[in-house]
């Protein structure tokens, strides 16, 4: 894949959205993986998950793509075929005032003969612009699963990489 806008020396680095989520709609089940006595989102088909208020690092090099990604894996050994969606509510930037306007979807397809709790990654469809987009800016997300076969999926994680260019910013909402 092409990492659009490549500012040197910037470098890559996670931006977790994992442990900010909050259910809504029709929220997935908080289950153990296995029997480990792990606990972790099992989304069945129509399931989503909310990620309100996810801030934009200061060490984000403004104006750069964001490549947002997923980790899961599948409950049990079988088949599986479904579609990932990721909806993201575009960025409030704090240091313009620019409101949330246009929704991106972006989406992951996945078919075929599957291992229990095999950790799967792969990249969303769309690359989050980040044209005219700032540091302390706000996401909204939301995470959904159309399964058509297979039983649930475990959440692993979902994050985004971004590129970095220096430990925080100089000041509160500018670099």
């Amino acid at each position: 894949m092409t990492h659009l806008n490549r500012v040197d020396p910037a470098h890559w680095e996670d931006w977790q959205w994992g442990g900010r989520g909050r259910n809504g709609g029709t929220a997935p089940t908080f289950a153990s993986i296995g029997s480990t006595g792990i606990y972790a989102d099992h989304f069945s088909s129509g399931d989503e998950k909310h990620f309100p208020e996810l801030q934009v690092p200061h060490d984000y090099v403004e104006g750069t793509d964001l490549i947002t990604h997923l980790h899961w894996m599948p409950s049990t050994t079988a088949t599986y075929t479904g579609t990932w969606t990721l909806d993201v509510v575009y960025w409030l930037s704090v240091a313009t005032g620019t409101p949330m306007s246009a929704v991106a979807t972006s989406t992951i397809d996945f078919n075929g003969a599957m291992n229990a709790r095999d950790m799967q990654s792969a990249d969303f469809s769309t690359v989050l612009t980040g044209l005219d987009r700032k540091i302390s800016s706000i996401v909204f997300a939301r995470l959904s699963l159309s399964l058509s076969s297979g039983a649930s999926c475990i959440l692993g994680g979902i994050d985004a990489h971004r590129q970095s260019d220096k430990p925080g910013s100089r000041n509160i909402n500018t670099k």
